[in-house]
């Protein structure tokens, strides 16, 4: 679990459909807010938008 998740709140994001609300179907937690997909012996970084527009402009 990654406690800085979420990074925005799930009624801020239109691009998220009705059917896949958790709230709106029932699920009482919010940990499976905090979940960070990871592939299995692999460390990701969070992704630096800034890091990506520096690479492109410089």
């Amino acid at each position: 679990m990654d406690e800085s998740y979420p990074l925005y709140e799930l009624c801020s994001c239109s691009l998220i459909d009705e059917q896949f609300n958790c709230f709106n179907s029932g699920r009482p937690d919010l940990g499976f807010q905090k979940y960070k997909w990871n592939p299995k012996g692999c460390t990701l970084p969070r992704y630096a938008s800034f890091c990506f527009v520096y690479k492109i402009l410089v």
